[in-house]
């Protein structure tokens, strides 16, 4: 562990650099990410989702073609629906039936969840219906209805944006399978990473002067 902790503090001040050039949105939810460190990690895994310490950086992709991991089975992505496929009043029409919702029980609870993502930076502002058309136009975007749900075993709320009842499941398509993972691979991981510094020490013991 000392190792790591080591190779974290050497990769803090390129992880800084980076963070100076993100986006605003993108930085606050990977304020705990030593990005750097990531990529170094990747690098001496050889893991193949390679392009995963960029996306980082530019965010995340949540509708279109969903960037592959490149650790799951390949698959022809499905046809998948465009904005323009549902048109401008028909999306505005949607987005003013939310924005007219009667209030819910558990709109305070979804709230205060929500309020305490917006405190950890994982959450940007909120946007008024005039706003979200201002900056991308009426009709061009489309909102998503966002709902909660008690998790027994983890004694706490979890919310849940209801993309399936909004149609962007629809605007999405996966470029590979998608299967749970084994329980062991986190061990898995761990135990190739050991390899790959006892070979590092070993190769540094072969090159060192006698």
């Amino acid at each position: 562990m000392q190792a790591m902790h080591q190779m974290a503090d050497l990769c803090h001040p390129l992880t800084a650099m980076v963070h100076e050039i993100m986006h605003e949105d993108a930085r606050g939810a990977a304020a705990g990410i030593n990005i750097a460190l990531l990529l170094v990690l990747i690098v001496l895994l050889h893991w193949p989702d390679w392009s995963f310490p960029d996306r980082f950086v530019s965010g995340f992709r949540t509708v279109g073609a969903v960037d592959a991991s490149n650790l799951f089975t390949p698959i022809d992505p499905r046809n998948m629906y465009d904005i323009d496929d549902f048109g401008e009043d028909e999306n505005d029409s949607w987005n003013s039936g939310l924005v007219d919702m009667p209030p819910a029980d558990i709109d305070d609870i979804i709230w205060q969840t929500t309020e305490k993502d917006r405190s950890k930076g994982q959450v940007t502002k909120y946007l008024t219906k005039a706003e979200m058309d201002a900056c991308y136009g009426r009709g061009r975007w489309r909102a998503i209805p966002r709902r909660t749900i008690w998790q027994r075993n983890a004694g706490k709320w979890r919310n849940v944006d209801n993309c399936k009842k909004s149609l962007h499941n629809a605007f999405t398509a996966l470029l590979e399978t998608i299967f749970t993972a084994a329980p062991d691979t986190g061990e898995q991981v761990v135990i190739l990473y050991r390899q790959v510094l006892r070979s590092e020490e070993h190769t540094s013991e072969l090159q060192s002067p006698a």
